[in-house]
């Protein structure tokens, strides 16, 4: 029913129970699964590995990653979008903003009580990059992973870009994570942006080279654990979107 349901996060949607839960998936499928970026935010909440590893014990469970720089500009990107005066230098980026970059991109930290609990047959990192350049053989990999059936996949689209979000409005926006909209297909969600969606205005970015510089030297212990987590050379920042 959603994707990101936050269940197993105290502040969210814990207290709603396992019953609530349950009724998110199809029961009749022999493989379910949901999407929660939040598990892995360590630094906002606190206990999610233990509620898992409590419930569900046997769970597979996969853990995206993206290059840390390149996934702290684009998340600037998404913020950007969202925000009414565009950002035009990086004095202009709030310090605890930067630290929200920082702390979502980096690894470790929330990875190892992850780690502690759960064997390593049971968690699988995965390299983002890998769903452009190598979407087939990734697909095949993670559904040999869970225990599913091989499954040919169609050329991908990229869906909520930064780009693609600048040209919605905010209220749009808003009413998109509301829980309405969430009761709603991820098609009848996307007709509905469309209908919002207007030409997205030029922003000057030229301050993302100091930022960038400045993200490079605070995240770079955490490029070398990504790049030992993912077993191949991390794609370079430039590729950010």
């Amino acid at each position: 029913q959603q994707k990101e349901t936050d269940f197993f996060i105290a502040e969210k949607s814990w207290s709603r129970g396992l019953d609530w839960y349950a009724k998110q998936f199809d029961q009749s499928k022999a493989i379910r699964g949901e999407a929660s970026p939040n598990y892995t935010k360590r630094h906002a909440f606190s206990g999610v590995p233990d509620r898992i590893h409590a419930e569900l014990p046997g769970i597979k469970l996969i853990y995206l990653l993206r290059d840390p720089v390149a996934r702290a500009i684009s998340h600037i990107h998404h913020l950007q979008a969202h925000a009414a005066k565009p950002i035009t230098h990086l004095k202009e980026v709030p310090e605890e903003t930067y630290r929200h970059l920082v702390q979502t991109s980096s690894y470790a930290w929330p990875l190892a009580p992850f780690q502690d609990l759960f064997p390593e047959g049971q968690l699988k990192c995965i390299e983002f990059d890998r769903f452009r350049t190598a979407p087939q053989d990734l697909v095949t990999e993670i559904l040999q992973f869970i225990g599913a059936d091989p499954l040919p996949m169609p050329e991908l689209a990229a869906k909520n870009s930064a780009q693609s979000f600048a040209g919605v409005p905010r209220l749009a926006l808003r009413l998109g994570r509301s829980q309405w909209a969430q009761k709603l297909s991820p098609t009848q969600r996307q007709r509905i942006k469309r209908l919002f969606q207007k030409p997205a205005p030029e922003r000057d970015r030229s301050w993302e080279d100091a930022l960038r510089a400045r993200l490079e030297d605070d995240l770079s212990e955490e490029t070398r654990t990504y790049k030992a987590l993912c077993g191949t050379p991390a794609q370079g920042a430039a590729n950010a979107e």
